[in-house]
């Protein structure tokens, strides 16, 4: 205790050999320490031991087989440093914390082992009698010498804000038994190897700082400008998104990033894929804690649905019927370490139930109620806004419906999944009403975006509407027709619109008619009903000769 050097007293006549050894653990040995514990040591550990067994665990605590008793005649004092790092290893491997193992694993001075020895057998002399061997076998193989660090007070001003002279540092430092030098405007100092914190210029000055005293450091306020002041491209335009969405009736929702499998299952999604459409995988992904506080966060999500759809649900028990959300967050999984961009990419969730508009007297009961194509309006709005080109496309999903799903597609990547949320993680995590939900892969979104905007003087001439009904197979993807009409209209067509869908007679069963608005007009001048005929009659030949389709009225 008087010099921080723990040490062990051994019962010299009960040493096999009368010798003790420095090793590590052979595999299988078990000693019995002083609390009486039968330990299972393994070859990782370091013991002392005598010509046959080990008789302590090094640095923690010491056997009972060689402990000082009543009749013990004479004592074996050990004093050593030990590798703070397997000092403790070795005790948290076994579970054993001592007053020796707590100094051992933060430093010991190794120049202090002989003056600690020295003195313990001093004071034993002195209050229990007896007589002390003289000299001591000193096993150093590595030694330790004292380390040079300097400090210049110009540095000392610079970080503390203190005008400190070089003969004022010195000073400071020598109180901390330091040999010191000083040369110029630069204090050298010999660092002692009990002060084994010591390595740099930084930690003198921390002990400039603590010995000068840091309630008389004065508070002053930064000067200048940052270089990059305010918030960088990336945050900008997160909260220009976020903002948009809000515009759009949703309200911003912030999630734990730490989940657990059985909740992402709970929703049908498995750690095993990442994905915005998962497909079955015998890799598993997910990242997992080592040291998990609860066992409701386990792993880092890999999907922002989960979570998401978990706030609704938890809304819908406590009666709020009308939740319109998004999250924009990150999703983790295995990859290579500093790739952030591919192991902790960006998501952009959005989920819908109920009325957008809760208060809605002077408003139809209709308006504003959540339903596939509500999500989907979203989502075209900010694809629409962010200056993207996209197109959807039927998918599946294994949260969400099988008939009531798309994907989301910018040329040939996925960069996104829609729907209704499938009735079976409806009925188990007890939904009352319809959920609509998405995912969008906000890294290429932003990849993707095209911020530039680009204006168009209005119109000087009219433009002209011609209305077809397109007789199709149920199966067959509206997105079909309106690309071949949008190549066959050419320069002329301005836009193409879905206004109607029907059923019944006189369709054929198997069939729907899907209504399809065309807006033509011609630039620099009025645009003829001939030519608008003309248009409307090409599109239907090639609807009737590159799909097959045929037209109504």
């Amino acid at each position: 205790m008087e010099l921080g050097q723990p040490l062990h007293a051994f019962d010299f006549d009960t040493l096999k050999g009368r010798r003790i050894v420095v090793r590590r653990a052979k595999p299988g040995e078990v000693m019995d320490t002083l609390d009486e514990v039968r330990r299972q040591l393994d070859s990782e550990m370091l013991v002392i031991a005598d010509a046959e067994r080990p008789v302590a665990l090094a640095g923690i605590m010491g056997g009972l087989e060689t402990a000082i008793s009543p009749f013990t005649q004479n004592v074996l004092i050990e004093s050593a440093h030990f590798n703070p790092t397997n000092i403790r290893r070795t005790s948290k491997r076994l579970g054993l914390k001592t007053e020796s193992s707590y100094r051992f694993e933060r430093w010991v001075d190794p120049n202090g082992t002989v003056r600690a020895a020295d003195r313990a057998a001093a004071l034993m002399a002195e209050i229990a009698g007896g007589t002390v061997c003289r000299g001591v076998i000193d096993v150093y193989p590595l030694r330790f010498t004292p380390t040079q660090v300097s400090v210049r007070a110009g540095r000392v001003r610079k970080l503390l804000g203190v005008e400190l002279s070089v003969e004022e540092i010195a000073a400071l430092l020598r109180r901390l038994q330091l040999e010191v030098v000083v040369d110029g405007d630069t204090v050298h100092c010999l660092v002692p190897t009990f002060r084994n914190d010591i390595r740099r210029e930084a930690d003198l000055i921390e002990e400039v700082a603590r010995l000068y005293g840091y309630d008389r450091i004065p508070m002053t306020l930064p000067k200048g400008v940052a270089p990059k002041a305010g918030e960088s491209e990336r945050r900008k335009t997160e909260n220009a998104v976020k903002e948009f969405l809000t515009r759009l009736c949703l309200r911003e929702v912030v999630t734990l990033s730490l989940t657990n499998p059985s909740a992402q299952e709970a929703w049908g999604i498995n750690a095993t894929s990442s994905s915005l459409v998962p497909r079955p995988s015998s890799r598993d992904d997910a990242l997992r804690l080592r040291n998990p506080l609860t066992q409701d966060h386990t792993i880092a999500r890999t999907a922002l649905l989960p979570s998401l759809l978990s706030v609704v649900a938890h809304n819908l028990r406590n009666g709020v019927r009308d939740v319109w959300v998004f999250e924009l967050g990150k999703v983790y999984r295995q990859g290579k370490v500093g790739d952030m961009a591919s192991t902790e990419p960006r998501r952009l969730a959005i989920a819908i139930t109920g009325n957008a508009f809760p208060v809605r007297w002077n408003l139809p009961t209709e308006t504003g109620q959540a339903d596939f194509y509500a999500l989907k309006g979203i989502i075209e709005r900010l694809l629409d806004w962010l200056g993207i080109e996209a197109h959807f496309e039927r998918g599946e999903h294994p949260t969400l419906h099988p008939y009531r799903t798309a994907i989301v597609k910018v040329g040939d990547e996925i960069v996104g999944i829609l729907g209704e949320v499938h009735p079976h993680w409806r009925e188990v995590n007890d939904l009352p009403q319809p959920v609509f939900a998405a995912e969008l892969d906000f890294e290429v979104l932003m990849a993707r975006a095209r911020w530039q905007r680009t204006y168009q003087p209005l119109p000087q001439f009219p433009a002209t509407q011609r209305d077809i009904a397109v007789v199709m197979p149920e199966e067959m993807e509206a997105g079909q027709v309106l690309e071949l009409i949008r190549r066959v209209g050419g320069d002329l067509l301005e836009q193409v619109t879905v206004f109607d869908e029907y059923r019944g007679a006189p369709v054929p069963e198997g069939f729907r008619s899907v209504g399809f608005t065309l807006t033509l007009r011609a630039h620099g001048r009025t645009l003829s009903s001939e030519e608008a005929d003309a248009i409307v009659q090409r599109v239907k030949e090639a609807l009737r000769e590159e799909l097959g389709l045929t037209t109504r009225g």
